[in-house]
């Protein structure tokens, strides 16, 4: 079974933040932030009058108010992932208007004997399925909101302990509340992380189900605005992706951990701190690796792939991935230049935008090798292929 993406929705701060800014504030220059970046303006959800402060009619000590309703402010982690989701569901029901769904329905044994068959080759094609199986189309009068089984939200950033992010979007976003909700923190890595568990849980599920699956980020609670070196890095905003799964070319997930917790960490003032040039090699030395080991499993050459999605940290790691693999720049889309780094949430916001383009359309995405990628705090490291339809 392979995932497919069903639709997208992204939320971004309204307050955009360039370069200049900094320039004014600290030793920097926006010339000196673009070309080590790549980075000309994020959005941050702080009161620009005040570095380092959030926006005047935020709370600080929590997400829901006493009457339990999530404040509309917009400036929580858990606006942001609401905002993106509703945006996301809107999306999805614009493309299905009768909210109703066709799918095929496959025997539980018919469809562990057709993987089995192909587990040599991680594949089982949508042919090789219906062989093994009886396939039968039916129509279904669930909604989107039935169909959705897990929540998952990707971040690092949430204000609170708990209760998680996740659980708080249940009852807004009318789910059900049998829904399986919960956050994954594993810092900029964290979104593939949260799409490799949402695959599995789906195939445990009915061919219908859905996963929502989100990264949001308020990083701008974590930035010392004095500190160069990291303010000028990273931005706010989230985005939620729907998925399902269907037969086809079965997903390959490469992740590994690495223990080098001072590399990129929180210090006690809870600010991010970064070794930059560490993490540079870190992550130019480990995902090109990582991407051509994916290409191998898949059996396909690195050349074959159309779209490699990477984690959109800086400018110049991508290029030097790209110039590694020796494959030509159009193939690694970019979009921090508008964004800055958004740690979990920038592997969706890039998704939502090439979901928006058409890139990835539903349609679209049958005839792509599509690789997603990131690096994160711990050092961590998260990747998944995904292949086109044979």
């Amino acid at each position: 079974m392979k995932l497919v993406l069903e639709a997208c929705g992204k939320a971004l701060p309204e307050q955009i933040i360039d370069n200049d800014w900094f320039a004014a504030r600290l030793d920097t220059s926006d010339e000196w932030i673009r070309q080590r970046t790549g980075i000309r303006e994020r959005r941050l959800a702080i009161d620009i009058a005040g570095p380092g402060t959030v926006a005047p009619n935020s709370s600080q000590s929590g997400i829901a108010r006493p009457d339990g309703k999530i404040p509309i402010d917009g400036t929580q982690v858990a606006n942001l992932a609401l905002d993106a989701a509703r945006r996301c569901l809107k999306n999805f029901r614009e493309l299905n208007p009768t909210d109703s769904v066709y799918h095929t329905t496959i025997s539980a044994a018919g469809s562990d004997a057709a993987f089995a068959e192909n587990s040599d080759k991680n594949t089982a094609t949508a042919s090789e399925v219906a062989k093994a199986v009886d396939v039968a189309t039916v129509a279904t009068s669930l909604s989107v909101a039935e169909r959705i089984k897990y929540v998952l939200v990707a971040t690092m950033s949430a204000e609170q302990r708990m209760p998680n992010i996740a659980s708080q979007l249940i009852e807004p976003l009318g789910l059900n509340p049998n829904v399986l909700a919960f956050d994954i923190n594993a810092a900029c890595t964290g979104f593939v992380y949260s799409l490799e568990t949402a695959s599995a849980l789906l195939k445990t599920q009915p061919p219908d189900s859905l996963a929502l699956v989100i990264g949001a980020e308020r990083l701008s609670s974590l930035l010392d605005f004095s500190d160069r070196s990291t303010a000028v890095l990273f931005g706010d905003g989230a985005a939620a992706t729907l998925w399902s799964v269907e037969p086809g070319p079965k997903d390959i997930f490469i992740s590994g951990t690495e223990t080098a917790p001072l590399l990129l960490y929180t210090d006690a003032d809870q600010h991010i701190r970064m070794e930059g040039r560490a993490v540079f090699r870190y992550a130019t030395s480990t995902l090109p690796r990582v991407l051509q080991e994916l290409a191998e499993v898949g059996e396909l050459e690195t050349d074959a792939i159309d779209y490699f999605l990477l984690h959109q940290a800086n400018s110049r790691i991508i290029d030097s991935i790209s110039s590694r693999l020796n494959l030509p720049a159009e193939r690694f889309p970019q979009n921090l230049a508008l964004c800055g780094n958004t740690s979990a949430a920038s592997l969706p916001l890039l998704l939502a935008d090439l979901w928006s383009d058409g890139t990835l359309s539903r349609t679209g995405q049958q005839n792509l090798n599509i690789c997603l990628a990131a690096f994160g705090a711990g050092m961590s490291y998260g990747s998944v292929l995904m292949r086109r339809n044979s």
